[in-house]
């Protein structure tokens, strides 16, 4: 009889109900800072005010951010208001 390789849908079946598009990456706290424009000791701030998502643990002490709801947060962000430059001269 033949042994079956576990696919990841066996191991985790939670995956084959993603839909095909799904790629959600974990991001480490140095991309996390280039793409919120904020330091780390910053991003650990807003995290403990709700105002930042939170990190998932990855394995022992290495934590990681989910890229959608960085994205998400990122688009949550309101737009600046800035002068045009018409009114700045």
């Amino acid at each position: 009889m033949e042994k079956k390789t576990p696919t990841s849908a066996t191991k985790f079946p939670l995956i084959s109900q993603l839909p095909s598009t799904y790629h959600d990456r974990l991001l480490q706290i140095n991309v996390v800072q280039q793409l919120a424009g904020a330091g780390r000791q910053t991003i650990y701030r807003w995290m403990d005010s709700g105002a930042f998502p939170l990190a998932v643990r990855v394995h022992g002490k290495r934590i990681a951010w989910k890229e959608s709801e960085i994205n998400a947060w990122i688009d949550s962000r309101p737009r600046a208001d800035l002068p045009s430059s018409k009114e700045a001269k």
